[in-house]
């Protein structure tokens, strides 16, 4: 018997190698800091709520929602994006 980590060995500390490899790393200074994705200059986004509903809890969600939606769309800035309710 050969002393050694052998073949399987082998195989995971090569794998475990090129996985550390593909991770992304971060530049110094940047941790915590989100990205946005790229996104198009203009687009429709179609939000549906639990608007009329008896519990008023829905109706707030629904209201909640609705106002997340819109802030979200106005902070993306050089974009124009329509957000349609629908209850």
């Amino acid at each position: 018997m050969k002393a050694g980590i052998g073949h399987v060995g082998c195989a995971l500390a090569l794998s475990g190698t090129l996985f550390v490899a593909a991770c992304e790393h971060e530049a110094p200074g940047t941790q915590n800091q989100p990205v946005a994705p790229p996104v198009a200059s203009s687009g429709t986004v179609a939000l549906l709520v639990p608007y009329g509903s008896e519990d008023e809890n829905n109706t707030e969600l629904a209201r909640n929602l609705e106002n997340g939606a819109r802030l979200a769309a106005a902070e993306l800035r050089g974009t124009e994006i329509d957000v349609r309710v629908y209850p």
